[in-house]
């Protein structure tokens, strides 16, 4: 029966949440309830709610006169299997992201010009810089704001190139926030990533996705908040 299905599934969705919290202080005794005030749970809590009162008739009155009070129907079982997947394989930052091999990206050869014409027509605020591959900085509004205010009243002319402000282009050089995560950073673990305050008291602007989430890398993705806005409903 199916409702035996789902009883069967419920309980592995309670043992996947107690493998979870198994190393956590926890604030509830019922692992549904600590999962239900957590975060990550925002984007399923709604299914949840609606899987925990069906497992609840089914185990407190699960018959009336011989007869089976509810029978979970199979989209409703194929939700709790969703869930149990959740749990077990939260979702990448990496799914969410735009990939590298799609971005918009510079090399230190470039013109600066070329490289904000082309920011101005494809929307872009951030621009990767790459060197023989590997990441090597960002160029963003405020790296032209910066080399105006430290070389002027040296213009930039059509033919200045990147490399003329390598030494503004580092992420430790900008006044915007840049995260470093590795390929196994989880959607939640971005949003709560977004969500802090980092150093100067502002908040992440762009979380660059490499192997080991090292800057010499190849970059595999590049996050925003809005890419984690409802992500999980994508």
């Amino acid at each position: 029966m199916r409702s035996d299905e789902f009883v069967d599934l419920y309980k592995k969705f309670e043992d996947a949440l107690e493998a979870r919290y198994a190393q956590k202080k926890r604030r509830y005794t019922s692992v549904i309830y600590e999962f239900l005030n957590d975060n990550e749970s925002l984007p399923v809590r709604e299914n949840v709610n609606t899987c925990r009162e069906i497992r609840n008739l089914l185990a407190h009155n699960a018959k009336i006169s011989g007869q089976a009070v509810v029978e979970p129907s199979e989209a409703v079982t194929e939700i709790l299997r969703d869930l149990v997947e959740y749990v077990n394989k939260p979702p990448l930052a990496i799914d969410f992201a735009s990939r590298g091999d799609s971005i918009y990206k510079a090399n230190l050869g470039q013109t600066v010009l070329k490289t904000m014409n082309n920011m101005v027509k494809s929307g872009y605020s951030h621009v990767p810089i790459m060197e023989n591959g590997k990441f090597f900085g960002v160029f963003s509004a405020g790296t032209v704001f910066s080399y105006v205010l430290n070389n002027y009243p040296e213009p930039i002319t059509k033919n200045t190139t990147l490399r003329e402000l390598n030494n503004l282009l580092p992420v430790n050089m900008h006044s915007e926030n840049y995260v470093f995560a590795d390929a196994k950073m989880t959607l939640h673990e971005a949003r709560e990533a977004f969500e802090s305050v980092k150093a100067k008291n502002r908040r992440v602007s762009v979380i660059f996705i490499t192997q080991h989430g090292r800057q010499d890398e190849p970059l595999l993705g590049l996050l925003t908040p809005w890419d984690v806005l409802g992500g999980e409903d994508r």
